[in-house]
């Protein structure tokens, strides 16, 4: 009876359209045979024109080996030109200690070991990124014999990547007029020009990268090295300093404030989670010493002060994000530049993703729905990746219900984009919401138009949409193919009847008519594909065929 459902679906919803298909997706699968038979014969042929060379060369060597006569030139096979040069073993090969590739690994080896106390912090994360390990651990040391002269040389680190040649001094660092700071070297910039590293094109990628990872490892190891919640107050002055350059009217200033700040603050949550971790641990460890018959006093005052030191530090690296966020990227968000745009959408994003506890909540999502109406595709792709990293976890699907509902519009709308890009990777959200049952089929009913579009990513990526659509469109499809059999038995019952219902002898209803006992074999044949999912997305995928055929 499953095969009658059947038949009566393919029937009823797309029968020549898919026949059509059908004859089409043969022949293709025909010709792949075919294609795939021939490289097949192919390969086949070189793997055994490879067995006999291999076994006519065993042959020369076994015959070379046991003729008795001794090797000559003459004896040689002639496979290369008099003028070849002849390549030397393995082990022979670049032994010359005054060959070239010997004199780079030297002077690479001597780079690494150089004094980095020659080169600016600048120098070393462009042209000795290898070193940044070394430099920080120097820096570190630096830091803990003299504070302002170490603080004075990081800082002009940020202020040589936003393109100034200025140098800061221990004054500048202790003397607390960042804004006073901030408007001197947007003067020296404006009156003597500038050199935006960042933005090289041959430099200015690699840059930004170990730009971050050298900012990364100086505070985790000022963390580790007790070091960043001294009087000195680093975070502060860090934090006011970005926040005073993020302002200026330079763009360079701007660009590393903005990309300095998100690193500042990605380190910060690292930094926070292993704090965490150890107040965590010491909690344990002090309910566990507190329970003991006779605790230890020195025990419990250490533990008790642990704990408190670190949800201190942990509070004020929650503080230190928060002021960091407003006073940089919430007004980032609207810079003119769409690189500084992304920076702030791509680094809300994975806050989101690393710290949901803290960031996902709608005053940092409002940014990533706002961005989705950018006028940057840069920036709206930044976005959609964030939503998608986010989406992907299904533990946030709950509590992003309200988020969800309010911006489904734009969702949806997001698959039409002008850029074919941001318009394939809004087709992959929409699929991530279709798949955790966010958003229904008919919200995004115009994908199946996009099956036939002409660019390749955008039909892969609203393919990987209808996937999701199958089960809800192969449940559609058979409910209406069986009340369509419903409606053909009751139509036949009532043709047999000739209009009335049939009583028996005392006026008893009769036995069910043939009609009647089809529609119940029907219905439980339906019921018995609707619980099977595979049948549902065969059902779904005929469904589909005949809409685009």
């Amino acid at each position: 009876m499953q095969a009658l459902v059947w038949l009566s679906l393919v029937c009823t919803i797309c029968c020549v359209p898919l026949q059509l298909q059908f004859d089409v997706t043969a022949y293709d699968t025909i010709q792949h045979l075919k294609l795939k038979f021939v490289q097949c014969k192919m390969a086949a042929v070189r793997r055994s024109n490879r067995s006999t060379s291999a076994a006519t060369i065993n042959m020369r060597d076994n015959s070379d080996e046991s003729d008795g006569w001794e090797d000559s030139d003459d004896d040689q096979p002639k496979t290369a030109s008099a003028g070849a040069k002849r390549k030397a073993p393995r082990g022979e090969q670049n032994t010359d200690p005054n060959s070239a590739p010997a004199a780079r690994k030297r002077q690479r080896t001597a780079a690494a070991r150089a004094d980095l106390h020659d080169l600016t912090l600048l120098e070393i994360v462009m042209k000795h990124s290898n070193s940044i390990d070394n430099a920080v651990k120097e820096w570190i040391e630096r830091y803990r014999s003299n504070r302002a002269a170490a603080a004075a040389e990081l800082m002009t680190l940020l202020v040589k990547v936003g393109g100034c040649d200025a140098e800061l001094t221990e004054e500048d660092v202790e003397g607390g007029e960042v804004d006073q700071l901030a408007a001197r070297l947007t003067n020296t910039v404006v009156q003597e020009g500038g050199v935006d590293v960042l933005h090289n094109n041959r430099t200015g990628r690699m840059l930004a990268e170990h730009y971050r990872v050298f900012w990364d490892k100086a505070l985790r190891q000022l963390a580790a090295a007790d070091l960043l919640f001294d009087d000195f107050e680093l975070n502060d002055k860090l934090c006011r300093l970005v926040t005073a350059l993020s302002i200026s009217v330079v763009r360079g200033f701007r660009y590393a404030a903005t990309l300095t700040a998100a690193q500042l603050i990605s380190t910060w949550i690292s930094i926070s989670a292993g704090l965490t971790e150890s107040r965590e641990l010491a909690k344990f460890q002090l309910d566990a010493e507190e329970k003991k018959k006779k605790p230890s006093r020195e025990v419990v005052a250490s533990l008790k002060r642990t704990v408190e030191r670190c949800h201190t530090r942990v509070e004020d690296l929650r503080n230190f994000r928060s002021v960091t966020f407003t006073g940089v990227f919430s007004h980032r968000f609207r810079d003119v530049s769409d690189e500084i745009r992304a920076i702030v959408v791509e680094s809300i994003g994975s806050w989101v993703v690393v710290l949901p506890t803290e960031f996902l909540a709608d005053t940092y999502l409002k940014y990533l729905a706002w961005a989705l109406s950018d006028r940057s595709a840069l920036v709206r792709g930044k976005a959609l990746a964030a939503l998608d990293r986010l989406y992907s976890n299904s533990e946030n699907i709950p509590r992003l219900h309200d988020f969800t509902n309010r911006f489904t519009s734009r969702f949806t709308e997001l698959m039409y984009d002008v850029d074919e890009g941001v318009a394939a990777a809004g087709l992959q959200l929409l699929a991530k919401l279709v798949e955790h049952k966010v958003i229904k089929e008919k919200d995004v009913s115009g994908v199946y138009g996009m099956l036939t579009l002409s660019n390749a990513s955008l039909r892969h990526a609203a393919a990987g949409l209808v996937v999701q659509l199958l089960p809800e469109q192969g449940r559609e499809a058979v409910e209406k193919a069986q009340q369509q059999l419903q409606a053909d038995a009751a139509t036949i019952d009532t043709s047999q009847q000739g209009g009335k219902p049939a009583r028996g002898a005392k006026g008893k209803a009769s036995k069910p008519r043939a009609g009647q006992g089809a529609a119940a074999a029907a219905a439980a044949a339906a019921d018995a594909i609707l619980e099977d999912n595979h049948q549902l997305i065969l059902a779904g995928l005929l469904a589909v065929m005949a809409k685009i055929a």
